[in-house]
């Protein structure tokens, strides 16, 4: 209970020097102090001066003191970690979730308040909140999360249970975590999106990014082309034909953009061919072994970018979806080992559009922008139905899922406003590839590729491409007029 009242405390400990600096001056003049109160006037004028200078000096050891506390709370120090705990007491209290007793006093008696055991810790980047279970609040305690995020501006990033304790982990203070676009890079398998923040690629393959209009949607993926061009190949499709259709011009770019709808369905088909090659390359290769990825026989990644993904996909009939995605499937479901991967970017990734196969493979997510609450389920999934979104404002700013099934919050990397893409991207004259030309594929290479493509795999395919199911696609995409996004 004694949170409620530190700031106070601190307070007077650091106004302890000038009170016994006041101490000492009264102590000095006590002589002239009592000839004043006798009735000597003599000294009145200098007992003014020292009680103007103690109280000036105390005023401002006061103002310091607090104007200190301020800005380690606005800067992240002790006394921001402080103020959590001090909020957190207040929440428990006027939540009723503590005991209160009455104790018996000489009066009569009083309420005593007894706080369960709560602990708070600051442990590297993540404040750690731990709750004691078994007593009364143990329901409370066990949906604690959701309250914490609304609390403190956070993001649940991971729930740690052992017995009769649960500990939530909190990211705060993301803004200042925020990268610029010079820092971000692609180094044994993972991206640094945030300072702390990976998305460590090779493990948790393909990416669906989502976001409207004025949120940094194409900034973030113009990001993640420097980084991937820099390391491997990048295939880019735009079947808006705007903002990464403009690359198509640029050496290293030459017949790596795309843009009509026949050239997307040949880019998917080749990439699936490329995938299969690749796959062939490791195998024959004299270093052979098995589970090692692409990075052990020193291949770069091959990485496909599909720009405004629903403007292309509800333009398909029940033939060309079905051309699609059985390739696309695949490359989603295989890719990771060989080093082919897919980010998928669109407004709204809606079933209509992103049928649940192909989104619930796409194992990381990110969302830029203000976007509704049936925005936020699409991207992240009915198992977030519960996490806190805020919209603040800002571009570039939203929430990123990095695999571990909790969406966190996301400020993308900053762009200064002397850096210019299309100069940056005009430095490279070629992107780096494996030269698989004399590669063939054989019929023992192709059902290699279909063993692995399951059973599963394909019930889910032709739910995908069944005529019901565009039917009932069609349906909604009509209806959908009124859903937007905020």
């Amino acid at each position: 209970m004694y949170y409620r009242y530190l700031n106070g405390w601190y307070t007077f400990f650091f106004s302890i020097p000038t009170l016994s600096l006041a101490a000492w001056l009264w102590w000095k003049n006590w002589t002239n102090i009592v000839s004043v109160i006798d009735g000597n006037q003599k000294a009145l004028a200098k007992i003014i001066m020292l009680g103007i200078l103690v109280s000036g000096l105390l005023f401002l050891t006061i103002a310091v003191s607090l104007f200190a506390m301020k800005r380690s709370k606005e800067n992240g120090g002790y006394f921001s970690r402080l103020q959590r705990c001090q909020w957190l007491l207040k929440y428990l209290i006027e939540n009723n979730l503590v005991d209160i007793k009455k104790v018996k006093t000489e009066t009569g008696s009083k309420e005593l308040i007894q706080l369960p055991k709560v602990y708070y810790k600051k442990k590297n980047s993540l404040d750690c909140f731990t709750f004691e279970l078994g007593g009364k609040n143990h329901k409370e305690f066990l949906m604690m999360g959701s309250v914490l995020e609304e609390l403190f501006l956070g993001d649940l990033v991971e729930i740690d249970r052992k017995p009769m304790l649960v500990t939530y982990k909190l990211l705060l203070d993301t803004i200042e975590r925020r990268l610029s676009i010079r820092e971000v890079k692609a180094e044994n398998g993972s991206i640094e999106i945030m300072k702390g923040v990976f998305w460590e690629y090779d493990k948790l393959p393909n990416l669906l990014i989502s976001g409207g209009i004025g949120g940094g949607k194409t900034f973030f993926i113009y990001t993640l082309i420097k980084v991937f061009m820099e390391i491997g190949t990048v295939k880019i499709a735009d079947p808006k034909k705007s903002d990464l259709g403009v690359l198509a011009d640029l050496p290293a770019f030459k017949g790596h953009v795309v843009m009509e709808k026949e050239e997307i369905f040949r880019l998917l088909e080749d990439s699936f061919e490329m995938m299969i090659k690749r796959y062939k390359y490791m195998r024959e290769h004299k270093n052979y072994t098995m589970g090692k990825n692409y990075a052990f026989y020193d291949m770069p990644p091959y990485v496909v970018i599909i720009d405004e993904w629903a403007a292309f996909f509800s333009t398909l009939d029940y033939k060309e979806t079905d051309r699609v995605l059985k390739v696309l499937m695949p490359l989603i479901l295989q890719g990771r080992q060989a080093g082919v991967y897919m980010i998928i970017a669109l407004q709204r990734p809606d079933a209509q559009s992103l049928p649940n196969g192909i989104r619930d493979n796409l194992l990381a997510k990110v969302s830029l922008g203000r976007l509704s609450e049936l925005g936020y389920k699409m991207s992240f999934g009915d198992e977030n139905k519960n996490k806190s979104f805020v919209n603040k404002s800002g571009v570039g700013r939203g929430y990123l899922d990095i695999g571990k099934g909790i969406p966190q919050e996301l400020y993308s990397p900053f762009v200064p406003n002397d850096f210019d893409f299309l100069t940056e991207f005009a430095k490279f004259d070629h992107m780096i590839e494996l030269d698989f030309e004399p590669a063939r594929i054989t019929v023992e290479d192709q059902k290699l590729m279909d063993d692995m493509y399951s059973a599963d795999d394909e019930r889910q395919l032709r739910k995908m491409v069944s005529e019901e199911y565009q039917r009932k696609r069609q349906e909604k995409l009509n209806k959908a007029g009124d859903i937007t996004i905020e």
